[in-house]
């Protein structure tokens, strides 16, 4: 058996770069693994991370099962498998998400360990927007974990959207190390005006939304990801 290095490279294929992971393998693995195999109903990855596993099965044709106990990661695997023919509607979505997004302020919020509160409103605005809009109108549930087991990928793809957007606004005060974020003191958290962080969102939405043009997807294919 020819052996692949797993690990993604910074030439690595597009999927591979989609989102990046500092616990990812690369597509190129997956796919050596499958050229070795025959007969293969189903795929089963526990621990599925952002999805690579499942989403280069269904590339192939293959039903595949994905799992992870981070539930970041499973929104995020579910986003990979958005139909490349949604691309068309993101602009527009993105955009009402935008329009109908007002200042929320969430009391013990997670997020004031590195903005201030006006900042951190903006961010929950946008959350509570593309929640009502696109997993329960009746609702802007903070956090979303009851509603995982059932959001669309639609849906998973625009809070992917805002989990990359956090990324790139805390940046500047992140570290070396990607899985963990120290909080900062009152003096320090990021004071991002409104505009910027919509700025950011509608870049990011479109980005990923671009990386997401595949050959030979199928979003047709029985792709199972959960907690």
């Amino acid at each position: 058996m020819d052996f692949v290095n797993p690990k993604v490279a910074s030439f690595s294929e597009p999927v591979d770069n989609w989102y990046r992971y500092y616990a990812g393998y690369s597509s190129a693995f997956v796919n050596s693994l499958l050229d070795q195999l025959t007969g293969i109903d189903t795929l089963l990855d526990p621990w599925n991370g952002t999805g690579t596993s499942t989403v280069v099965a269904a590339s192939r044709q293959i039903s595949a099962v994905g799992y992870d106990v981070n539930p970041a990661m499973v929104i995020t695997s579910r986003a990979r498998l958005l139909d490349k023919g949604v691309c068309a509607s993101i602009e527009a979505l993105a955009n009402d998400i935008v329009a109908h997004a007002t200042p929320v302020l969430v009391k013990n919020d997670p997020l004031l360990h590195w903005f201030t509160k006006p900042a951190a409103s903006h961010i929950r605005g946008l959350q509570a927007s593309s929640h009502r809009l696109l997993v329960d109108s009746s609702s802007s549930s903070f956090p979303v974990l009851d509603s995982i087991s059932g959001m669309s990928t639609l849906a998973a793809f625009f809070y992917t959207s805002l989990f990359r957007t956090l990324r790139l606004l805390i940046e500047p005060k992140a570290g070396s190390n990607p899985t963990w974020w120290k909080k900062l003191d009152s003096r320090n958290r990021l004071r991002i005006e409104r505009g910027a962080v919509i700025q950011n969102f509608i870049r990011t939405t479109k980005e990923l939304s671009e990386g997401l043009h595949r050959i030979n997807f199928n979003s047709g294919v029985n792709t199972i990801v959960d907690i």
